[in-house]
């Protein structure tokens, strides 16, 4: 071809820049005209340059450009050509045209149901709807306020399925509903669905009251980890949390009945939203689920009947509801800071670009390590977690949220989070990663662990805790040691993390309240405890090295704080050296034969749980009274000691490999020794074993 146009790209409301390749000369006096429809517009030329064959041009329209329209550039010799808009969504006021109120998702009722879209660069939307004969019709969608799309279709819809096809800059994509909450096996379809029933169904109460954070004990786990390996009929589903045991050869308590052991306050599920890397139903595919693909419909392959989008629903409903009975809270583990693959999102396919932070040269920014960091600042982004939240809590009655690197959210996105939670339930808890991660998101605006001030009733997990305690977590210096783990020079570190980094032991405080600092020494990335000490105390036997870990977990439940627990590590779990994990499902299953073999660590867990609970002081949130109130003390002999004035207790830690004596300058109660709860008067000195703790008080338990 001798002349066509290049492009012609919006680049503000009334600006179009221009580019056509010419090898014949034309009437360059000639206007270019906007069309819109059939009506026609003259253009203004503001700037033009050409190379050779290559011309430019930066025309003006007459009126801010039409949303909602095919708006095409016309030159005389040249074919109509369509402008693309894509750039609008960095216009300044973009979030100020567009920021919709009004419904969106399908709004069922008996007799019609409403669908709503935002997709404002769009200039055209249908909905492609399933019939009863399971053939699907088109339906053209009607542009509102804000750039939201909408139709309404009398009947009863229930279970229908539906896609959109929306049309940006001339390319048709087919989509499923972002805000779906029902999706068809393996989310090929959206599904219309009747929630009435399940926000009218009666919540049950747990029987305690969480006043703070710091009340909580929080227990990591995936749903299929924790239940794969049991003897229950519902193996890696959702009702396998709350399946009754009836196997004869079970030992020792197991699934629900080993969570109301430990005695823990919550448990937070891994991501149960749905996500990609799984098959519904085809259990050879394994995925822990930080591969997003909605943030509303739940995760099929943990459903023991994903073709019905009613089933996973009422299912992990029936999780909440029986864990509740049974006194433990639900965390929801969300992935809101990147989705799966930008080139298959949903999202990037409804408003392209929206969604997402690009680098400096117009890439998709990489923070998360999924090269799609979402772009929570953004008003609609901003929506669409607000919305997630809001029907995750109602729905379900969960009662918290682990905001999965939570360093990406911005700040004020994450208060309006905690806002909304505390505005449904009073008690509920947010808490996330606060890592200082990328450089596109200001650093004053990032909701990481620098700005806890900012962020004063949400949860940081304490890295420093988990480093000065265990030693470094990474591949690389995974042969450093922490103070319970042999290097006793950490002992002034130990003074700032016992005091949950609140207090000026050396260190500068980190947060504000005892309910910033969620104290953990594992998680479910990286290494295990047991395969990190694998490395830095391979020169202990393996009875030493058990001894440390069980002393850990103790002392974790009692520093000033929230303990987190993951699943596996109270009985020293191993992922075989595997520091990520994510997609290997043979070594994070929770090992029913270790257990067995190492009850006496989770039986002693569950019981400094216990004496947690009855010492209320280290559930204290307020900073004043806990420098009030608490001391620690360096022992000559290497004993460290941790003390309530108030309570009257002390925890004395034996963190070396030699049995030491501990003089008493008054008769005290022996309250906790080797793994157990007890009630003894000690009236001059006591011995301590190597790599344990006890705890003396005043006064009886």
């Amino acid at each position: 071809m001798n002349r066509y146009f290049i492009n012609a790209k919006l680049i503000s409301l009334r600006r179009v820049v221009i580019s056509l390749f010419s090898l014949i000369k034309f009437d360059n006096s000639e206007p270019f005209k906007l069309i819109i429809d059939n009506d026609e517009f003259p253009l203004k030329t503001i700037k033009y340059r050409s190379e050779d064959a290559l011309h430019f041009y930066e025309v003006e329209l007459p009126f801010d450009y039409t949303f909602g329209k095919q708006c095409y550039i016309f030159k005389p010799g040249f074919a109509n050509f369509l402008i693309d808009n894509s750039n609008a969504i960095r216009f300044p006021e973009f979030d100020l045209l567009f920021n919709y109120h009004g419904n969106l998702g399908a709004i069922y009722s008996k007799n019609h149901t409403d669908f709503y879209l935002w997709a404002p660069l769009a200039s055209s939307v249908f909905l492609k709807l399933e019939n009863k004969d399971t053939s699907f019709s088109i339906y053209e969608m009607e542009r509102i306020e804000n750039g939201a799309y909408h139709l309404k279709i009398n009947g009863d819809l229930n279970k229908r399925k539906y896609h959109y096809l929306v049309n940006n800059n001339g390319i048709v994509n087919e989509v499923n509903d972002p805000y779906a909450k029902g999706v068809s096996y393996n989310s090929e379809f959206s599904i219309i669905l009747d929630l009435k029933p399940i926000f009218e169904k009666e919540k049950v109460l747990p029987k305690t009251t969480i006043n703070n954070i710091s009340d909580s004990i929080i227990y990591e786990l995936n749903v299929r980890d924790f239940t794969e390996k049991l003897p229950f009929k519902y193996k890696g589903k959702f009702l396998g949390l709350i399946e009754e045991n009836t196997d004869k050869d079970v030992i020792h308590p197991i699934g629900l009945d080993y969570l109301k052991l430990l005695g823990i306050t919550h448990v937070q599920l891994l991501p149960i939203l749905d996500f990609y890397n799984t098959d519904d139903k085809n259990t050879d595919y394994y995925n822990w689920g930080y591969d997003p693909i909605s943030f509303f419909a739940l995760e099929g392959s943990y459903s023991i009947n994903p073709e019905d989008p009613y089933s996973r629903i009422e299912e992990f409903k029936k999780v909440v509801d029986t864990l509740h009975k049974n006194d433990i809270r639900v965390v929801m583990d969300v992935v809101y800071n990147h989705i799966y693959k930008i080139e298959l999102s949903t999202l990037q396919k409804i408003v392209p670009g929206y969604y997402f932070r690009t680098r400096k040269d117009g890439g998709f920014a990489n923070a998360s390590g999924c090269g799609n960091d979402f772009a929570s600042e953004k008003y609609m982004a901003r929506r669409l977690i607000l919305d997630s939240v809001e029907y995750l809590f109602k729905a379900f009655d969960i009662d918290g949220l682990r905001l999965d690197l939570m360093g990406l959210l911005d700040i004020t996105t994450v208060n309006k989070i905690n806002a909304l939670v505390k505005n449904i339930k009073k008690d509920g808890i947010i808490y996330g990663e606060g890592w200082d991660m990328g450089y596109e998101l200001p650093i004053e605006e990032k909701s990481c662990i620098a700005n806890a001030s900012k962020l004063k009733d949400i949860g940081f997990f304490n890295d420093t805790y988990r480093d000065v305690v265990k030693g470094a977590s990474f591949k690389e210096n995974l042969f450093i040691k922490g103070y319970l783990t042999g290097d006793l020079s950490y002992i002034y570190g130990m003074d700032y993390v016992i005091h949950g980094c609140l207090l000026n032991h050396l260190y500068q405080p980190k947060f504000l309240s005892a309910s910033q600092s969620i104290n953990y020494v594992e998680c479910h990335d990286n290494y295990t405890l047991f395969d990190k000490l694998e490395i830095s105390n391979k020169e202990e036997p393996i009875e030493t090295r058990l001894k440390r870990i069980e002393l850990i977990n103790s002392i974790l439940i009692l520093s000033i704080g929230v303990p987190f627990i993951h699943m596996g590590q109270e009985i020293a779990l191993s992922k075989h050296g595997e520091g990520n994990s994510y997609n290997i499902s043979e070594v994070n299953n929770f090992d029913l034969s270790l257990y067995y073999d190492r009850f006496q660590m989770a039986e002693s867990l569950s019981n400094v749980i216990k004496l947690r609970k009855k010492l209320k002081a280290l559930s204290c949130n307020d900073v004043s009274k806990i420098k009030e109130e608490f001391e620690c003390e360096h022992l000559d002999n290497g004993l460290y000691k941790f003390s309530n004035k108030v309570e009257g207790f002390d925890i004395v830690i034996n963190p070396t490999l030699n049995e030491l004596e501990m003089q008493l300058s008054k008769s005290k109660y022996l309250i906790y020794k080797n793994g157990f709860i007890k009630d003894n008067l000690i009236n001059s000195s006591l011995n301590i074993s190597p790599l344990t703790f006890i705890v003396l008080s005043n006064k009886e338990l």
